[in-house]
């Protein structure tokens, strides 16, 4: 059927960025970590950690999401017209509803992210599992903090906003938007490749991709991705590994300075989370009230069949499964690593 092969086509394509990206963000790694083992074995030179996490997120990000973007504007913009500079644009929504659902974004992919540790946290005492915990130390000094702050806040909000967003999110769109947004959503959750990441990654990839819908501006989703990468970054630097323990010895102790940090990034954590709630509730009244939708899709097709036809494309399966197969590797790993 012809509806049919054009839906695969389209997902091929769709598909066809976050694949490139993956392989040469998991490519890179184990070459650098390969060559890293060599230099010291054979050379007797040790590289400083910073160095390399700082080497690996430049192949990863400023090489790997350049390449990936690169690949798929060239072989998609003659036919589809998409461009990435017309994405760099002025929002189409005012300041007021950006920074509300921002916020809402923000703060339900907060509640996520706290949801998931506390269901994680009972599976590991009904389960009795040893599960190391995700965690992006770049090691003490200003020397980590610059490395995260490249990494983190600066590279990820660019270069995955033009994979997920500006390419992948853009050219499944005319599946309608809803299925754009669910789409671009899995795969950059996916893409994070570790289980505590991922309610909250599909959360906030959800709020980003429904920014950039409404918006037509990939600068507010970069915006977003920047302010919640950063306040991470910042605060762990601050606080550290700070646990309740820690919080009980310090208020033992009277040190009351050095819990300061960690009640004010509380503070700011549950008010964030509040107030997305509560703007979220009156959004969703609202938008309920004025029946507002999002665009629907060019193919005339049950949401069923459209998903089931897309999803059996051949680079999509792919791509799924391998996003798939990383994340069950890491998590093995997590168990065994313990």
């Amino acid at each position: 059927m012809v509806m049919n092969k054009e839906i695969r086509r389209l997902s091929n394509f769709s598909s066809l960025p976050v694949l490139i990206f993956v392989l040469f963000m998991q490519l890179s790694a184990s070459a650098i970590q390969i060559g890293v083992s060599l230099l010291e074995r054979f050379a007797h030179i040790a590289l400083p950690e910073q160095l390399v996490y700082m080497i690996m997120y430049i192949f990863v990000y400023p090489i790997g999401g350049s390449l990936a973007a690169l690949i798929f504007y060239k072989t998609r913009k003659r036919e589809t017209g998409l461009r990435l500079s017309q994405t760099f644009c002025r929002p189409q929504m005012n300041a007021g509803w950006i920074i509300k659902n921002m916020v809402i974004t923000w703060g339900l992919s907060l509640l996520m992210s706290m949801v998931t540790n506390i269901i994680l946290q009972i599976l590991k005492s009904l389960l009795h599992l040893n599960f190391t915990d995700i965690s992006f130390d770049f090691g003490d000094g200003i020397g980590g903090f610059i490395v995260s702050f490249v990494s983190l806040s600066i590279f990820a909000p660019i270069f995955e906003e033009i994979i997920f967003r500006s390419a992948v999110y853009r050219h499944t769109e005319i599946m309608g938007q809803s299925f754009a947004v669910v789409f671009s959503a899995i795969v950059f959750a996916l893409m994070h490749g570790n289980l505590e990441q991922l309610p909250y990654t599909f959360v906030m990839g959800l709020g980003f991709a429904y920014l950039f819908a409404k918006t037509r501006s990939l600068l507010i989703p970069m915006l977003l991705h920047f302010l919640t990468n950063t306040t991470t970054v910042i605060f762990t630097s601050i606080i550290g590994t700070t646990d309740t323990d820690d919080i009980s010895a310090m208020l033992s102790n009277r040190d009351f300075a050095a819990v300061i940090p960690t009640v004010l990034y509380s503070l700011v954590i549950y008010g964030i989370i509040i107030a997305a709630i509560v703007l979220g509730i009156i959004e969703l009244v609202r938008a309920i009230r004025r029946r507002e939708r999002l665009m629907g899709s060019i193919f005339p097709i049950s949401g069923a069949k459209k998903a089931a036809v897309f999803l059996t494309a051949p680079v999509t399966i792919i791509t799924l499964i391998l996003l798939v197969l990383f994340l069950t590797l890491t998590t093995i790993n997590q168990l065994i690593l313990k």
